[in-house]
């Protein structure tokens, strides 16, 4: 998220011109001329829902399109940009049609690169978290965790204190150099987040910028398997981008997570709340970083 956030900040032109490009090559503007309901753009489309609702949320915060009581309508209609790149977002009606998110990592060492480069980022913000959210712990369980930022702060934060780190396992590989230094205190466990399957002793479970990536159900099922990884009185901690605080930045994350992933989106305060009561957890506050402005954390008992 973080690396996207930069590339928005100076790139924003480029974005904006590839998702205007995506409205005109699948006829958006001409379909919305007559106001219509997500569903039923969808139906007349012939595209899935949540990759219209990602461009329509673009199209609201550049106003291009206005949405009232579910029902969308076109504001105004800007020329097509002439330049039009070839890959990734320049793709973006090719993958809607397709309904296929576009491949990230296609080059050799690009996940390699992506990972170094998202724990370089994320470490600051892993610090002040663990100070801010984190009681003194001795297990701790980092779910999707890359190379494993926020769970070895929790190591510095500490003394006594092991990780388990969950993820995919060419991500645990790559980065197994990265945790090498920490010996036996780091677990590496390559496991789906929602099949993975722990005995109750962890007194945190860290959830930091992946329920971005997955879809409600599949989120819900992580969280239920994290809940179920606590011991009495654990905490699970969530952080994530806050669309209330930045609106225009969260939509365009949505697109590039509705390119690039299955069903992956931004999700609100309310929204994320709700999944963690479901699985329990009714006693929550929300807490802000310095280092995340943008972001927020949830702190669930």
């Amino acid at each position: 998220m973080d690396i996207f956030v930069g590339a928005l900040e100076t790139g924003r032109d480029f974005f904006r011109d590839a998702a205007l490009i995506a409205f005109h090559e699948l006829e958006l503007f001409e379909a919305l001329l007559s106001p219509m309901s997500l569903e039923s753009l969808a139906s007349t489309t012939h595209l899935e829902a949540h990759h219209l609702r990602a461009l329509l949320d673009v199209g609201r915060s550049e106003g291009w399109v206005v949405e009232e009581a579910g029902v969308y309508s076109i504001a105004e209609v800007p020329a097509a940009p002439k330049s039009h790149p070839t890959a990734g977002w320049g793709k973006i009606a090719e993958a809607f049609r397709a309904n296929k998110p576009q491949a990230l990592f296609e080059t050799p060492g690009a996940l390699e690169a992506y990972q170094n480069h998202l724990f370089d980022l994320s470490s600051p913000v892993a610090d002040e978290l663990v100070v801010r959210c984190v009681e003194p712990c001795e297990r701790v369980l980092d779910v999707g965790s890359g190379y494993g930022a926020y769970g070895l702060a929790a190591l510095h934060g500490f003394k006594k204190a092991r990780v388990t780190l969950v993820d995919e396992a060419a991500v645990l590989a790559s980065g197994a150099n990265v945790q090498e230094s920490y010996g036996e205190r780091v677990e590496r466990v390559a496991v789906r987040a929602e099949e993975m399957t722990f005995d109750p002793i962890y007194d945190t479970v860290l959830v930091a910028n992946l329920l971005h990536l997955h879809g409600p159900d599949r989120n819900r099922a992580i969280l239920a398997r994290c809940a179920c990884a606590l011991r009495p009185g654990g905490r699970l901690i969530v952080l994530d981008l806050d669309p209330a605080k930045e609106p225009t930045l969260a939509a365009y994350f949505s697109l590039n997570m509705a390119i690039y992933t299955e069903l992956g989106r931004v999700y609100d305060v309310e929204t994320v709340s709700g999944w963690l009561r479901e699985v329990g957890l009714e006693e929550l506050r929300v807490e802000r970083l310095i280092r995340a402005p943008s972001s927020y954390v949830i702190v669930g008992r």
